[in-house]
């Protein structure tokens, strides 16, 4: 049974589009840099996590996305401090 959306300001299927995309992004960044594979795949895994327990009802449309903004937020802090130690 689909949860009710408990605040209908945010679009629910946008955000779930949003997670699509950014799977792929994922991805495509996993390619590009061979040596930050398993860095991207725990990312890519974690998202997969979200949304099997979101499609499975464990925890509510808002609830995931709160999950994967906090996902991203923590990645992009690790991009931000890895930066500096990359190679060029």
């Amino acid at each position: 049974m689909p949860h009710a959306n408990p605040n209908p300001d945010i679009d629910l299927q946008q955000i779930s589009t949003r997670n699509t995309f950014a799977r792929h992004v994922v991805a495509g960044f996993a390619a590009g840099w061979p040596k930050l594979a398993d860095w991207w795949q725990a990312l890519d895994d974690a998202l997969g996590h979200v949304r099997a327990e979101q499609d499975a009802g464990r925890i509510t449309p808002a609830e995931a996305a709160a999950e994967r903004v906090g996902l991203l937020e923590r990645h992009i802090a690790e991009c931000r401090r890895l930066r500096g130690e990359l190679p060029g």
